[in-house]
C-alpha cells in the first residue's frame, strides 16, 4: 500500500510538518512555511495521484517565474523543481 504523501508547492524547500526527527536527519530544522498549513495540504495515499493547478505552481515560482518547487511535507527529502511554461 505504501505511506501517504503530500505534494505541496513551496516557495523554498525546508523541513516537513512537525516531525523533528525527520527534519533533523535531513538537516532541515525549519519546516517550509506551506507545510505548516496542515488543513490545506493535499494528502495522497501511497501509489495515488495528485494534480497541482497551474495557479498553485505560479504562486511559488522563482523571481524569473520559471521554476516552481514541490515538496512532500511528510518526507521533506522528496522534492522536485518544476519548469513552468
Amino acid at each position: 500500500m505504501g505511506e501517504a504523501h503530500t505534494f505541496a508547492p513551496v516557495k523554498h524547500f525546508g523541513g516537513g510538518l512537525h516531525y523533528t526527527l525527520l527534519n533533523d536527519l535531513h538537516r532541515q530544522p525549519n519546516p517550509a512555511s506551506e507545510c505548516l498549513n496542515v488543513p490545506g495540504l493535499d494528502f495522497v495515499a501511497g501509489g495515488g495521484k495528485s494534480l497541482i493547478s497551474g495557479a498553485a505552481l505560479a504562486a511559488v515560482t522563482d523571481a524569473d517565474g520559471i521554476i516552481a518547487r514541490v515538496e512532500c511535507c511528510i518526507h521533506p527529502w522528496m522534492r522536485a523543481e518544476v519548469r513552468v511554461k
